[in-house]
């Protein structure tokens, strides 16, 4: 392979796939400080706004997933290709969920191997399991399965947690040919349980019919927030928490601090944890943080608390989670 560990200019080149993430930038930031490959390409379905060094040296495609087979060309030539694609069910929904992290994953790995693509690294999830009956590790298993079968001179499936990514993605770059399928599993931690007084199954009933009972009890909601921590879509109710815990804030000065902290983690396009909401209400939390008040997030909060109650609240009714609970 024409990659090589170190630093210093490659001679390889490689794509991107989902550069605008979290562990994408980190990925092109190793890259680029590594100097592996003359040229780099990244593959979106928008231009990204990069620092001028870093734009000097790397390439972008634009490419409409939902037509992916007429964008064969941007997979053409490389030695490596990087996936990093992935969202969320909160934000996607179910199927749109499937389409991104299973089938837009599976389809760029056919089109990098017709191009010519010798080794495939793909970003998925601890816990990934074909079988598993949670969707998110279930289709993480099902494109893991998927790329391993198109058949890839090398395929690199990287399974670690989100704390660890950048330490495992430079540990691949620094020995390039370490190993072929190579998987880096890791346990699940089991979740501590709530300090919380836990409730009666009476009281524990009354929250199928009332996500506000729910969020408002501190065991149910250490419940509710480890339920949708094991689906990996917990930054709806994360984002609920921190809302709350602003509305509470008293100094003007630390609710300007603490509405920046949420706009930049949830409400921003691209944000870490960015939650599903639709334009305007996006548009009029922005106006609101001009002058940030009490009720700056009201709007949003709102949103996502009828989101959950729709969708997130039936699923956590009908989990091990609750079920243990109202025994």
């Amino acid at each position: 392979m024409a990659a090589t560990g170190g630093g210093g200019s490659g001679a390889g080149s490689c794509f991107v796939l989902g550069a605008s993430g979290v562990t994408g930038q980190a990925l092109l930031r190793e890259l680029r400080a590594r100097g592996l490959f003359s040229r780099v390409t990244l593959i979106g379905r928008r231009r990204l706004s990069l620092a001028e060094e870093s734009g000097r040296a790397v390439e972008q495609v634009v490419v409409d997933f939902e037509r992916l087979s007429e964008h064969a060309a941007a997979f053409r030539g490389h030695d490596v290709g990087f996936c990093c694609l992935g969202t969320t069910r909160s934000k996607a929904g179910a199927d749109g969920f499937v389409r991104v992290d299973r089938d837009y994953v599976a389809q760029a790995a056919e089109l990098a191997r017709a191009g010519g693509c010798k080794h495939f690294v793909m970003l998925s999830s601890q816990g990934a399991n074909e079988h598993s009956r949670f969707l998110y590790l279930r289709v993480k298993g099902e494109v893991e399965k998927l790329v391993q079968a198109v058949g890839f001179d090398r395929c690199t499936i990287l399974r670690p947690a989100a704390k660890e990514i950048k330490t495992k993605l430079g540990t691949l770059l620094q020995k390039p040919d370490s190993a072929i399928d190579f998987i880096i599993p890791y346990p699940e931690k089991p979740e501590k349980p709530a300090k919380a007084q836990k409730p009666s199954p009476e009281e524990a009933l009354q929250w199928r019919d009332s996500l506000e009972k729910l969020l408002q009890n501190p065991y149910g909601l250490a419940s509710f927030r480890s339920f949708l921590r094991s689906e990996f879509s917990e930054e709806n109710a994360e984002f609920w928490v921190a809302c709350e815990d602003y509305k509470r804030t008293k100094s003007p000065v630390k609710m300007a601090e603490k509405a920046k902290r949420i706009y930049e983690e949830f409400i921003q396009t691209e944000a870490p944890k960015e939650v599903n909401i639709d334009h305007f209400t996006k548009a009029m939390t922005m106006k609101n943080l001009v002058e940030p008040s009490p009720s700056s997030f009201d709007m949003a909060q709102k949103r996502i608390f009828a989101l959950m109650e729709k969708d997130s609240l039936p699923r956590f009714v009908r989990s091990e989670f609750y079920q243990e609970l109202i025994k």
